[in-house]
């Protein structure tokens, strides 16, 4: 049996961008469980349900990088994150950053900060 067949250049592209996406994703679900977890008394377990969402999280993950699961397009994700427009923390939001191109009004939003 030859080697496998790497998957054409454009397909890897894509792959790596979903997978920087994808840890962009769980970090930002990490982080936001951080910033509610801990608070100034120190850190405390997940809940069952803050970890069931990190399970599931890393469920669909998985599945979109094995080819079982479709993944969400980039637009319809982030609509999702941000609901209500950029973070209070726009500038420094990687999941923010990487989402600002796609959704609607965005610029606009950030021309009016300004």
């Amino acid at each position: 049996v030859g080697a496998p067949i790497a998957p054409p250049a454009t397909h890897r592209s894509a792959m790596s961008r979903l997978t920087a996406l994808i840890a962009a994703l769980l970090a930002h679900v990490a982080l936001g469980f951080g910033n509610v977890r801990g608070g100034a008394t120190g850190v405390r377990p997940l809940t069952g349900s803050e970890s069931a969402a990190v399970g599931d999280a890393l469920s669909h993950a998985l599945g979109v990088m094995s080819g079982r699961e479709k993944a969400g397009d980039k637009f319809s994700i982030c609509l999702s994150m941000f609901p209500d427009g950029p973070p209070a923390d726009a500038a420094t939001d990687a999941v923010w950053q990487s989402c600002k191109e796609v959704m609607p009004g965005a610029a606009a939003a950030a021309s009016r900060r300004r």
